[in-house]
């Protein structure tokens, strides 16, 4: 687990990855598009199963391109904005929040009844049009994104994919790349979740700026920037 001092230095060093990119004059949309994106569609549907092999793919990059492209402030965020790319999902049926019970995700984790979900997920929105979460690193906001909507669940299927996808867009709204995550770092991650669930974001923070340098170094890697 990295320690507040540790986590810093990692922030400043990814926040000089970003401003090489933004030195370069280089397209952030294209590079996450061509480069970050297939890896993090794989992870992703790798994830969800245990496998690649489900499908599910162009639901994923349906709604990860929508984020890339989604207009707007981060303080101008609502629910509607989580409801729209979520339904990006099942293009052909109508998506809503939860309205059964679910199992929990992690020891620590104690989904909500239904019936508060709605203004659980209005009071997120809240926050996020807040000046205090504003000042959050997008690192960190991305961070909290993560632990309030999965302890919410609020989703009847696919609640999971669709939190993850949703907590990239603070990145990228503020000009990062995507973070890529590996495969066999989702076990820790469920770890992790559970620490922050129990309001220790530390290893969370770790394993997400983590993932967010490895963009940058897989850019470096294919792109040669």
């Amino acid at each position: 687990m990295s320690s507040f001092f540790d986590s810093a230095v990692q922030l400043k060093r990814l926040d000089r990855n970003r401003e090489a990119l933004v030195e370069a004059k280089t397209d952030l949309l294209s590079l996450n598009r061509r480069i970050v994106l297939p890896k993090l569609i794989l992870y992703e549907l790798a994830r969800r199963d245990g496998t690649e092999k489900r499908g599910g793919g162009p639901q994923v990059e349906r709604m990860l391109l929508a984020l890339l492209e989604m207009a707007g402030e981060i303080s101008q965020l609502t629910a509607q904005d989580l409801l729209d790319v979520y339904s990006l999902l099942w293009p052909s049926k109508a998506t809503g929040y939860r309205e059964g019970a679910t199992s929990s995700r992690t020891p620590s984790h104690e989904p909500l009844a239904p019936e508060v979900i709605p203004r659980a997920v209005d009071r997120f929105f809240e926050w996020v049009a807040s000046p205090a979460f504003a000042e959050l690193h997008p690192v960190q906001q991305m961070t909290v994104a993560q632990m309030r909507l999965y302890g919410i669940e609020p989703f009847p299927e696919e609640s999971q994919l669709a939190v993850s996808l949703f907590s990239q867009y603070f990145l990228c709204r503020n000009g990062y790349l995507l973070a890529l995550y590996e495969p066999e770092t989702a076990g820790r991650f469920d770890k992790a979740l559970d620490e922050a669930f129990r309001f220790s974001t530390e290893a969370l923070m770790e394993l997400n700026i983590q993932a967010c340098l490895r963009s940058y170094q897989a850019v470096r890697d294919e792109a040669g920037l």
